[in-house]
């Protein structure tokens, strides 16, 4: 909303849409030195939440939901992002390669469960399981980047600060408290 600044000539000036408009602009993004922000007033906003989806399809049908997602990601709501994975687990392991899709619904989870159904429906399979969770912005956000359970800190990956533990390879990791098709 505003903020207070000492000039380089020593005065100190507030700066908002009413006064000062010029500095104001340059203050938040039009380039440049100014002088010092010693105070900022800031207006909150109110925080979204989203719905965090993660869905394992059957192996046998991996060309039709790989087909049907790559529509759905370019034909599908715009506030929705997803990501398609095909992994193998350990081959001494005796698994069936998995192909998960995650993401996040910037909307009412209602819409997405529609979405998800009708994604089932044009790819011709249900999936495996079925996790969809409502949350902060910020709980999402942590499960898109496979942190879900872990601290703002603990959130990077490993080498990036003391407290880090993310490895490279972390993906969209399972939320508790889902609720669970199988």
């Amino acid at each position: 909303m505003s903020a207070r600044v000492m000039l380089a000539d020593g005065r100190l000036v507030t700066a908002s849409a009413t006064e000062r408009p010029g500095l104001f602009w340059a203050l938040r993004g039009g380039g440049g030195n100014f002088g010092i922000v010693l105070d900022f007033e800031v207006r909150p906003i109110e925080q979204p939440r989203g719905v965090f989806f993660h869905t394992e399809w059957p192996w046998d049908k991996a060309q039709d939901v790989l087909e049907t997602w790559q529509e759905w990601s370019v034909t599908g709501p715009y506030d929705l992002g997803s990501a398609l994975l095909v992994a193998l687990p350990d081959a001494t392991s005796g698994n069936i390669p998995t192909i998960t899709v995650s993401g996040a619904y910037w909307g009412k989870r209602s819409a997405l469960e529609n979405e998800l159904n009708a994604m089932a429906a044009e790819g011709g399979t249900a999936p495996v399981t079925k996790e969809v969770a409502e949350l902060s912005y910020g709980d999402v956000m942590r499960w898109v980047y496979g942190c879900g359970e872990l601290t703002t800190r603990e959130c990077h990956l490993v080498g990036q600060g003391p407290d880090t533990v993310c490895p490279a390879t972390a993906c969209c990791a399972n939320a508790p408290g889902f609720t669970t098709v199988r």
